[in-house]
């Protein structure tokens, strides 16, 4: 019995792999596109970006840290 728990799959490792790369993705992501908009001189742009991007890896780490009200939140942040 315990060779048989010892050897399955585990089965919860390929959601865990999706999310991580799904944020990893945005942090690249959000990195370039403010940088862009810094260097193409939308000031205004850059910084409602740069603002955005800063909540959601401020809510990411909430999220990470186990603090209940930060995922639903990233939800509605990243539907908008």
């Amino acid at each position: 019995m315990l060779d048989v728990q010892r050897n399955r799959d585990n089965l919860s490792l390929e959601p865990r792999s999706f999310a991580r790369a799904l944020s990893y993705a945005h942090f690249v992501i959000g990195l370039v596109v403010t940088t862009l908009l810094f260097f193409h001189e939308l000031w205004f742009v850059a910084l409602a970006v740069l603002f955005w991007y800063l909540i959601t890896i401020g809510l990411i780490a909430g999220m990470m840290n186990r603090v209940e009200w930060c995922r639903p939140l990233l939800g509605v942040l990243f539907i908008l």
